[in-house]
Protein backbone atom coordinates (compact mmCIF):
# COMPACT_ATOMS: atom_id res chain seq x y z
CA UNK A 1 0.00 0.00 0.00
CA UNK A 2 3.02 2.11 0.85
CA UNK A 3 4.58 1.79 -2.60
CA UNK A 4 1.17 2.29 -4.53
CA UNK A 5 0.81 5.88 -2.63
CA UNK A 6 4.30 6.70 -2.66
CA UNK A 7 4.29 6.32 -7.16
CA UNK A 8 1.13 7.66 -7.01
CA UNK A 9 2.44 11.17 -5.49
CA UNK A 10 5.42 10.50 -7.78
CA UNK A 11 3.41 10.43 -10.83
CA UNK A 12 1.42 13.66 -9.38
CA UNK A 13 4.66 15.79 -9.17
CA UNK A 14 5.89 14.85 -12.46
CA UNK A 15 2.85 16.02 -13.75
CA UNK A 16 3.14 19.29 -11.87
CA UNK A 17 7.16 19.76 -13.33
CA UNK A 18 5.65 19.12 -17.32
CA UNK A 19 2.92 21.87 -16.68
CA UNK A 20 5.83 24.16 -15.22
CA UNK A 21 8.12 23.27 -18.38
CA UNK A 22 5.47 24.67 -20.22
CA UNK A 23 4.67 27.54 -18.47
CA UNK A 24 8.21 28.80 -18.58
CA UNK A 25 8.47 27.80 -22.53
CA UNK A 26 5.47 29.97 -22.87
CA UNK A 27 6.50 33.03 -20.41
CA UNK A 28 9.87 32.51 -23.35
CA UNK A 29 8.42 33.13 -26.12
CA UNK A 30 6.68 35.82 -25.15
CA UNK A 31 9.75 37.51 -23.90
CA UNK A 32 11.21 37.07 -27.32
CA UNK A 33 8.38 38.33 -29.24
CA UNK A 34 8.64 41.27 -26.73
CA UNK A 35 12.03 41.51 -27.64
CA UNK A 36 11.81 41.91 -31.25
CA UNK A 37 8.98 44.29 -31.63
CA UNK A 38 11.09 46.40 -29.05
CA UNK A 39 13.79 46.36 -31.88
CA UNK A 40 11.41 47.17 -33.99
CA UNK A 41 9.71 49.87 -32.63
CA UNK A 42 13.28 51.34 -31.71
CA UNK A 43 14.63 50.53 -35.73
CA UNK A 44 11.39 52.75 -37.01
CA UNK A 45 11.66 55.75 -35.36
CA UNK A 46 15.39 56.22 -35.55
CA UNK A 47 17.30 54.68 -39.00
CA UNK A 48 20.01 56.52 -38.93
CA UNK A 49 20.58 55.39 -35.84
CA UNK A 50 19.29 51.76 -35.89
CA UNK A 51 21.60 51.48 -38.58
CA UNK A 52 24.71 52.65 -37.05
CA UNK A 53 23.94 50.88 -33.92
CA UNK A 54 21.77 47.41 -34.65
CA UNK A 55 23.70 44.41 -34.51
CA UNK A 56 24.78 41.95 -36.40
CA UNK A 57 22.41 38.84 -37.51
CA UNK A 58 24.93 36.72 -35.57
CA UNK A 59 24.52 38.82 -32.53
CA UNK A 60 20.95 38.68 -32.49
CA UNK A 61 20.91 34.90 -32.69
CA UNK A 62 23.26 34.49 -29.78
CA UNK A 63 21.62 37.39 -27.39
CA UNK A 64 18.14 35.20 -28.36
CA UNK A 65 20.17 31.87 -27.55
CA UNK A 66 21.17 33.25 -24.08
CA UNK A 67 18.01 34.70 -23.45
CA UNK A 68 16.19 31.57 -24.39
CA UNK A 69 18.52 29.14 -22.42
CA UNK A 70 18.99 30.73 -19.02
CA UNK A 71 15.41 29.74 -17.95
CA UNK A 72 15.06 26.82 -19.53
CA UNK A 73 18.48 25.52 -18.38
CA UNK A 74 16.85 26.31 -14.91
CA UNK A 75 13.68 24.49 -15.00
CA UNK A 76 15.38 21.47 -16.09
CA UNK A 77 18.13 22.07 -13.26
CA UNK A 78 15.48 22.06 -10.27
CA UNK A 79 13.19 19.40 -12.16
CA UNK A 80 15.72 16.83 -11.80
CA UNK A 81 16.37 17.92 -8.13
CA UNK A 82 12.95 17.47 -7.21
CA UNK A 83 12.36 14.08 -9.00
CA UNK A 84 16.06 12.84 -7.18
CA UNK A 85 14.39 13.93 -4.34
CA UNK A 86 11.31 12.20 -4.77
CA UNK A 87 13.09 8.75 -6.31
CA UNK A 88 15.20 8.99 -2.38
CA UNK A 89 12.02 9.68 -0.37
CA UNK A 90 9.99 6.64 -2.41
CA UNK A 91 13.09 4.12 -1.83
CA UNK A 92 13.23 5.25 1.62
CA UNK A 93 9.46 4.64 2.40
CA UNK A 94 9.39 1.29 0.36
CA UNK A 95 12.28 -0.16 1.51
CA UNK A 96 11.18 -2.96 3.78
CA UNK A 97 12.46 -3.06 7.18
CA UNK A 98 14.72 -5.06 8.46
CA UNK A 99 13.99 -7.19 11.27
CA UNK A 100 16.52 -8.55 13.71
CA UNK A 101 17.90 -11.89 13.20
CA UNK A 102 17.17 -14.57 15.74
CA UNK A 103 19.49 -17.43 16.07
CA UNK A 104 18.58 -20.58 17.45
CA UNK A 105 20.65 -23.16 18.08
CA UNK A 106 19.72 -26.60 17.99
CA UNK A 107 21.38 -29.71 19.45
CA UNK A 108 21.49 -32.39 17.02
CA UNK A 109 20.19 -35.85 18.04
CA UNK A 110 22.29 -38.67 18.77
CA UNK A 111 21.92 -40.69 15.59
CA UNK A 112 24.57 -43.42 16.05
CA UNK A 113 23.93 -46.56 18.41
CA UNK A 114 27.05 -45.87 20.30
CA UNK A 115 26.13 -42.02 21.03
CA UNK A 116 22.71 -43.57 22.04
CA UNK A 117 24.28 -45.94 24.31
CA UNK A 118 26.62 -43.23 25.77
CA UNK A 119 23.36 -41.22 26.64
CA UNK A 120 21.49 -44.01 28.01
CA UNK A 121 24.23 -44.99 30.36
CA UNK A 122 24.73 -41.40 31.46
CA UNK A 123 20.75 -40.94 32.24
CA UNK A 124 21.00 -44.16 34.54
CA UNK A 125 24.28 -42.98 36.23
CA UNK A 126 22.09 -40.21 36.96
CA UNK A 127 19.35 -41.58 38.48
CA UNK A 128 21.42 -44.31 40.52
CA UNK A 129 23.26 -41.16 41.91
CA UNK A 130 19.93 -39.41 42.45
CA UNK A 131 18.40 -42.16 44.70
CA UNK A 132 21.42 -42.82 46.70
CA UNK A 133 21.53 -39.03 47.78
CA UNK A 134 18.47 -39.15 48.50
CA UNK A 135 18.47 -42.48 50.68
CA UNK A 136 21.82 -41.03 52.09
CA UNK A 137 19.49 -38.07 52.72
CA UNK A 138 16.80 -39.69 54.48
CA UNK A 139 18.67 -42.18 56.60
CA UNK A 140 20.60 -39.32 58.21
CA UNK A 141 16.93 -37.04 59.04
CA UNK A 142 16.08 -40.61 60.77
CA UNK A 143 15.49 -39.71 64.49
CA UNK A 144 16.95 -43.12 66.36
CA UNK A 145 15.12 -44.34 69.19
CA UNK A 146 17.54 -42.86 71.93
CA UNK A 147 16.21 -39.66 70.39
CA UNK A 148 12.18 -40.13 71.59
CA UNK A 149 11.02 -39.45 74.40
CA UNK A 150 10.39 -42.19 76.95
CA UNK A 151 6.44 -43.06 76.48
CA UNK A 152 4.87 -45.36 78.95
CA UNK A 153 2.75 -48.20 76.77
CA UNK A 154 -1.00 -48.42 78.10
CA UNK A 155 -1.48 -51.13 79.43
CA UNK A 156 -3.67 -53.42 77.76
CA UNK A 157 -6.58 -55.02 79.78
CA UNK A 158 -6.72 -59.01 79.03
CA UNK A 159 -9.72 -59.91 77.41
CA UNK A 160 -12.77 -60.73 79.73
CA UNK A 161 -13.82 -64.88 79.39
CA UNK A 162 -17.50 -65.43 80.41
CA UNK A 163 -19.61 -68.74 80.21
CA UNK A 164 -22.91 -69.38 81.71
CA UNK A 165 -23.74 -72.15 84.23
CA UNK A 166 -27.50 -73.23 85.53
CA UNK A 167 -28.29 -75.45 88.50
CA UNK A 168 -31.34 -77.59 87.74
CA UNK A 169 -33.64 -80.91 89.24
CA UNK A 170 -36.61 -80.87 87.41
CA UNK A 171 -36.82 -84.53 87.16
CA UNK A 172 -37.38 -85.13 90.70
CA UNK A 173 -40.62 -82.91 90.28
CA UNK A 174 -41.95 -85.84 88.61
CA UNK A 175 -40.72 -89.20 90.19
CA UNK A 176 -41.79 -87.43 94.25
CA UNK A 177 -42.48 -90.86 94.97
CA UNK A 178 -39.18 -92.28 94.62
CA UNK A 179 -37.67 -89.02 97.01
CA UNK A 180 -36.23 -89.27 100.48
CA UNK A 181 -38.59 -87.83 103.29
CA UNK A 182 -37.48 -84.71 103.94
CA UNK A 183 -35.91 -84.12 100.84
CA UNK A 184 -38.65 -82.01 99.11
CA UNK A 185 -38.10 -78.83 101.02
CA UNK A 186 -34.69 -78.58 99.00
CA UNK A 187 -37.02 -78.98 95.81
CA UNK A 188 -37.85 -75.69 94.14
CA UNK A 189 -41.05 -75.47 92.64
CA UNK A 190 -40.17 -75.30 89.52
CA UNK A 191 -36.96 -77.71 89.84
CA UNK A 192 -34.70 -74.76 89.21
CA UNK A 193 -32.03 -74.16 91.96
CA UNK A 194 -30.17 -71.69 90.18
CA UNK A 195 -31.69 -70.33 87.25
CA UNK A 196 -28.78 -69.50 84.11
CA UNK A 197 -26.40 -66.91 85.04
CA UNK A 198 -22.83 -65.10 83.00
CA UNK A 199 -20.18 -65.90 85.11
CA UNK A 200 -16.48 -64.00 84.47
CA UNK A 201 -13.60 -66.59 84.21
CA UNK A 202 -9.77 -67.15 84.18
CA UNK A 203 -7.82 -68.94 80.94
CA UNK A 204 -7.44 -72.03 82.58
CA UNK A 205 -10.22 -72.60 85.06
CA UNK A 206 -12.54 -75.89 84.94
CA UNK A 207 -15.97 -76.73 85.35
CA UNK A 208 -15.79 -77.75 89.22
CA UNK A 209 -14.01 -74.20 89.70
CA UNK A 210 -16.83 -72.68 87.66
CA UNK A 211 -19.38 -74.23 89.79
CA UNK A 212 -18.19 -73.50 93.26
CA UNK A 213 -18.09 -69.87 92.90
CA UNK A 214 -21.68 -69.47 91.64
CA UNK A 215 -22.68 -71.67 94.38
CA UNK A 216 -20.47 -69.79 97.28
CA UNK A 217 -22.49 -66.89 95.69
CA UNK A 218 -25.46 -66.84 95.03
CA UNK A 219 -28.92 -68.37 96.54
CA UNK A 220 -31.05 -70.57 95.42
CA UNK A 221 -33.88 -69.37 92.65
CA UNK A 222 -36.54 -69.73 95.57
CA UNK A 223 -34.80 -68.21 98.03
CA UNK A 224 -34.92 -70.52 100.89
CA UNK A 225 -33.93 -70.38 104.58
CA UNK A 226 -31.51 -73.40 104.03
CA UNK A 227 -29.48 -71.04 102.01
CA UNK A 228 -29.08 -67.51 102.90
CA UNK A 229 -26.08 -67.52 104.97
CA UNK A 230 -23.28 -69.19 102.94
CA UNK A 231 -25.04 -70.00 99.29
CA UNK A 232 -26.10 -72.94 98.31
CA UNK A 233 -25.22 -75.87 99.86
CA UNK A 234 -22.45 -77.72 98.10
CA UNK A 235 -20.41 -81.33 99.09
CA UNK A 236 -17.90 -82.79 96.80
CA UNK A 237 -15.20 -85.45 97.05
CA UNK A 238 -11.56 -86.11 95.77
CA UNK A 239 -11.45 -89.53 94.23
CA UNK A 240 -8.12 -90.89 93.91
CA UNK A 241 -8.10 -93.52 91.12
CA UNK A 242 -9.72 -91.13 88.61
CA UNK A 243 -7.84 -87.77 89.63
CA UNK A 244 -10.82 -86.36 89.83
CA UNK A 245 -13.43 -84.81 92.13
CA UNK A 246 -17.01 -85.92 92.09
CA UNK A 247 -20.12 -84.34 93.04
CA UNK A 248 -21.59 -86.05 95.92
CA UNK A 249 -24.34 -83.36 96.49
CA UNK A 250 -26.20 -79.78 95.68
CA UNK A 251 -28.76 -77.84 97.78
CA UNK A 252 -29.01 -81.05 100.08
CA UNK A 253 -29.97 -83.28 97.05
CA UNK A 254 -27.40 -86.03 96.86
CA UNK A 255 -26.69 -89.19 94.98
CA UNK A 256 -29.38 -91.75 95.39
CA UNK A 257 -32.17 -89.48 97.46
CA UNK A 258 -34.31 -90.16 94.45
CA UNK A 259 -34.13 -93.45 93.74
CA UNK A 260 -30.92 -96.12 93.32
CA UNK A 261 -29.88 -94.68 90.30
CA UNK A 262 -30.24 -90.81 91.10
CA UNK A 263 -27.31 -88.13 90.90
CA UNK A 264 -25.90 -85.13 89.72
CA UNK A 265 -24.33 -85.25 86.19
CA UNK A 266 -23.28 -82.20 83.90
CA UNK A 267 -23.34 -81.23 80.38
CA UNK A 268 -21.23 -78.59 78.20
CA UNK A 269 -23.06 -76.84 74.85
CA UNK A 270 -25.42 -79.98 74.89
CA UNK A 271 -22.94 -82.57 75.35
CA UNK A 272 -22.34 -84.70 78.71
CA UNK A 273 -18.25 -84.85 78.40
CA UNK A 274 -16.77 -88.16 79.08
CA UNK A 275 -14.50 -86.47 81.73
CA UNK A 276 -14.97 -85.34 85.45
CA UNK A 277 -15.78 -81.94 86.31
CA UNK A 278 -12.34 -81.19 87.48
CA UNK A 279 -10.89 -82.16 84.21
CA UNK A 280 -12.49 -79.89 82.16
CA UNK A 281 -11.49 -76.81 81.05
CA UNK A 282 -13.88 -74.16 80.37
CA UNK A 283 -13.68 -72.19 77.22
CA UNK A 284 -15.02 -68.71 76.52
CA UNK A 285 -18.60 -68.54 75.43
CA UNK A 286 -19.31 -72.12 77.18
CA UNK A 287 -23.17 -73.06 78.43
CA UNK A 288 -22.47 -75.23 81.27
CA UNK A 289 -25.63 -77.18 82.74
CA UNK A 290 -25.66 -79.13 86.04
CA UNK A 291 -28.82 -82.07 85.88
CA UNK A 292 -30.82 -83.71 89.01
CA UNK A 293 -31.34 -87.65 86.93
CA UNK A 294 -32.92 -90.07 88.56
CA UNK A 295 -32.43 -92.79 85.82
CA UNK A 296 -28.24 -92.40 84.89
CA UNK A 297 -28.68 -90.18 82.96
CA UNK A 298 -31.45 -92.05 80.21
CA UNK A 299 -34.15 -88.64 81.79
CA UNK A 300 -31.91 -86.22 80.94
CA UNK A 301 -30.55 -87.18 77.51
CA UNK A 302 -27.35 -88.66 77.95
CA UNK A 303 -26.46 -92.00 76.63
CA UNK A 304 -26.14 -94.85 79.04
Amino acid sequence: MKRITALFLTFIFLFACVSCRKESENQVQTSENTTVSTVLTSDTTDTSSANAAEPSESEKAVITTQTTSKPQTSVKNTVKSTVSTVISAVKTTAAPKKRPQRTTVRTPLPTSPSTTAALSTLATTATIASTSAKTTTTRRTETSPADLPAVNPTPTEPQKLRCTISIDCSTILNNKDKLKNGKELFVPADGKILKTVTVEFEQGETVFDILKRVCANNHCSGNCQFCQSSGIQLEYSYSGGYGNYYIEGIHQIYEKDCGSKSGWMFKVNGVFPNVGCSSYTVKNGDKIEWLYTCDLGEDIGAEV
